[in-house]
């Protein structure tokens, strides 16, 4: 895929830097986390657990590498309408993501849960899965993975 190095680094970058108040989800002071939020240990901007979930169905179902599909995602212009944002202010999954990092958008949980919930359950053989395309010369198909149960409110303004 083109531009490769710097999408992979980006990546690498938020799923080993803690960007949360905490590891846990919690606070500096230990309190644990809110009961059923959405994050796991690790991920600490929801727009990178909603990549996880995207990909981790699409490496279970097809013969595709984690890191293939991550740079499919966020190299993506057809992905933010699905969340209900703008393609002219986010013009790619990458832009989405860097603006819930910066606080320019924030996630609902609930409805976060929900998308993320249907992703894992969609089935292999399901035509969204199947759909997808991923290859050298880029992805297709992403956007018809994503449930229309949820995602389109799990971004929205602070």
């Amino acid at each position: 895929m083109k531009r490769l190095f710097l999408p992979i680094s980006v990546i690498l970058l938020f799923l080993h830097t803690p960007l949360g108040p905490a590891g846990c989800g919690g606070t500096e002071t230990g309190n644990p986390g809110q009961p059923g939020d959405a994050f796991t240990p690790g991920i600490h901007n929801p727009a990178l657990l909603v990549m996880e979930a995207i990909c981790t169905k699409l490496t279970s179902c097809m013969d595709l590498l984690t890191n293939d599909c991550r740079v499919a995602v966020i190299e993506s212009s057809t992905l933010v309408q699905e969340f209900g944002s703008s393609t002219e202010e986010y013009p790619t999954y990458l832009d989405l993501l860097l603006a819930v990092d910066r606080g320019e958008l924030d996630a609902d949980l609930e409805a976060l849960n929900l998308c993320v919930s249907t992703l894992e359950d969609l089935a292999c053989d399901s035509e969204a899965v199947q759909s997808v395309v991923i290859d050298e010369s880029g992805s297709e198909n992403l956007e018809q993975m994503i449930p229309d149960t949820g995602c389109a409110l799990a971004f929205g303004a602070p």
